[in-house]
């Protein structure tokens, strides 16, 4: 696999073309545009599907199988990250030089803020009154996400719940995609299944984020900014401490080298 192939140099090592980074970084904004688009576009629907469990579970699948079809996309061009914490996960084991860090992460929060750009286009033209009053207020029909303080969820523990989630994610990306003994192949699925788990789990309570660049996304382009800091400290969070853990106890000095 071409992806993992490269992650055998160290930032030191190794000075990527020109060229050659502006199609990675190309291949990272178009497959977090993907994921934006159609994610966040499920939760543009929520206003005209109303709620309960099978909105919930549209959102989940929706969300997990595009990830899953980018994964498949994207992996042999720039490892198909398309998520600033899994960005910053591989430079903080030492897997991805810092400048590539920045320029996927810049891709990735372009990729995304078109596609919540586009949404706000294309949703506030159709629907019904109460459907476009919704995207008006730039709330659902935005794809916003929030910490639900009807529920209770303080920033505290939308903090927590954050954390947690990427480090799921993160690990299993660590386990599937960097990992060469792990079964590269099933990265797609694994990574489609454990988002969409996270999903159903944790939607309702901070929007199951995991991704600095979905959230920031829709609240550039709506203004709204409620705990922002909880959806970029929490996934950088879990996503680093996945990477070190993977790296110091999972993966063997053996697979680190070949």
């Amino acid at each position: 696999m071409k992806f993992r192939d490269e992650l055998s140099y160290n930032s030191h090592e190794m000075t990527p073309s020109m060229n050659n980074d502006i199609r990675k970084s190309l291949a990272e904004l178009i497959g977090t545009f993907a994921l934006l688009f159609l994610g966040a576009g499920s939760i543009c629907l929520l206003p005209a599907l109303g709620e309960g469990p099978t909105p919930l579970s549209m959102i989940a699948a929706v969300h997990g199988m595009t990830l899953a079809v980018m994964v498949s996309t994207t992996l042999h061009l720039s490892g198909a990250q398309l998520n600033p914490a899994i960005s910053i996960s591989l430079w903080a084991g030492g897997k991805q030089p810092f400048n590539q860090t920045v320029l996927f992460t810049v891709a990735q929060l372009i990729g995304a803020t078109l596609a919540s750009f586009l949404l706000y286009v294309i949703f506030s033209q159709i629907g019904t009154q109460g459907f476009i009053a919704s995207v008006q207020d730039k709330s659902f029909g935005m794809g916003v996400q929030s910490l639900n303080s009807q529920l209770g969820v303080t920033p505290t523990l939308g903090l927590l719940l954050e954390i947690f989630l990427t480090f799921f994610l993160v690990i299993v990306y660590w386990g599937t995609v960097v990992d060469r003994r792990g079964p590269g192949q099933m990265a797609s699925l694994a990574l489609g299944g454990v988002m969409a788990t996270n999903i159903l789990m944790a939607e309702p309570l901070t929007g199951a984020s995991m991704n600095p660049a979905r959230t920031f996304a829709p609240a550039l382009i709506s203004g709204k900014w409620s705990a922002h800091w909880v959806f970029w400290v929490g996934p950088i969070i879990g996503a680093v401490v996945a990477a070190i853990l993977y790296k110091s106890f999972f993966l063997s000095q053996e697979a680190d080298e070949a």
